[in-house]
């Protein structure tokens, strides 16, 4: 009976320690342990960066190139990965850069359009991907809100009417202008024109002479200019240029044409270039340049931000630009780029 006893005593004090081990073992594990847990999980499961695609339309010249770059540099800096690519001014390769972005799986797309038509392939496949699309400098036809979600630019009509003002009263309010524009097709040179030519309803004693094409090149406005002086000699007195890079073309086949940029022939551009900044300060440009910064690299992961945080975005947002001219150009000129 005694032994019985015991025997009984022994098993129920097995018994406690079984269950003793058996629920250390199964307490919850340490802050530490639980720290090492959830790196070690994170560790194997990093977070997808986000990707934003971009589409530029040609990156040749100073404002394209800083345009490009300044993009790049806020992605970096925000922690975004990006795709860039290059169209180099051809609009059936900026279609198929386009389509390759969405093909990536980009989860936003920016797009520098090359022409206001041509791209409608593009956006309807974004579309469809469910890929919003943020269109800067250059607006495309579609619906905003629908085929995009949004169009970031310069107010390309103010633009073209202070150019135009200040190129008149530079000018003493008559006399000869020719024209530098931009390439065929884009936004900003129809709206610019259209705002110059608005300026030019207000000086009916200012003429002008001739209107062609620098494509935004130095060397092809300097082309422009030299053939303009050969058909119209001196009796030039004023041009408008539809961008600084032009313009400087401009004073190039000014000077060797033995005249005097600035004061023979009055100058005005458009985008506060450092060299166009220069040319005010040394009297080459006595006009005004209008500010259109390149620099749309905050505003667009601004927007991008505004986007995930599910917030609305207006379809049409605008910058704000500015005169440059001789009271101001010093001052701006470390702005200038």
């Amino acid at each position: 009976m005694k032994l019985g006893k015991r025997l009984i005593a022994l098993l129920l004090v097995l018994g406690v320690m079984f269950c003793l081990t058996a629920c250390k073992k199964a307490e919850a594990p340490t802050e530490k342990q639980a720290k090492e847990t959830e790196a070690t999980t994170k560790t194997e499961q990093p977070e997808k960066k986000i990707l934003v695609g971009f589409s530029q339309m040609d990156n040749n010249e100073a404002w394209r190139v800083t345009e490009t770059e300044d993009l790049k540099a806020v992605a970096e800096e925000r922690g975004y990965d990006f795709a860039y690519t290059d169209a180099q001014s051809q609009i059936a390769k900026q279609l198929s850069d386009i389509e390759d972005l969405v093909a990536q799986g980009v989860d936003y797309l920016v797009i520098a359009p090359k022409e206001n038509t041509g791209l409608e392939r593009g956006l309807e496949a974004a579309k469809e991907a469910g890929i919003p699309v943020i269109l800067i400098d250059r607006c495309h036809e579609g619906v905003a809100g629908e085929d995009y979600a949004t169009f970031i630019a310069s107010d390309f009509v103010y633009q073209g009417y202070e150019c135009g003002v200040a190129l008149a009263e530079a000018m003493g309010g008559s006399g000869n202008v020719v024209i530098i524009e931009g390439q065929p097709g884009g936004t900003d040179g129809v709206e610019r024109q259209e705002g110059f030519d608005k300026a030019m309803e207000e000086y009916p004693n200012i003429s002008i002479l001739a209107s062609q094409p620098g494509e935004y090149s130095r060397s092809k406005a300097q082309s422009v200019m030299e053939n303009y002086l050969q058909s119209y000699g001196n009796t030039i007195n004023g041009v408008f240029s539809y961008d600084d890079e032009m313009a400087q073309g401009a004073i190039t086949a000014i000077e060797a044409y033995g005249l005097k940029p600035g004061e023979d022939i009055k100058i005005t551009g458009i985008d506060g270039q450092k060299s166009a900044i220069q040319a005010i300060i040394d009297g080459k440009m006595t006009a005004a340049v209008v500010t259109c910064s390149p620099r749309f690299g905050t505003i667009v992961f601004d927007t991008i931000e505004r986007m995930i945080a599910g917030e609305s975005v207006e379809t049409h947002i605008q910058l704000g630009d500015y005169v440059i001219d001789s009271t101001n150009a010093e001052v701006e000129l470390e702005n200038g780029f």
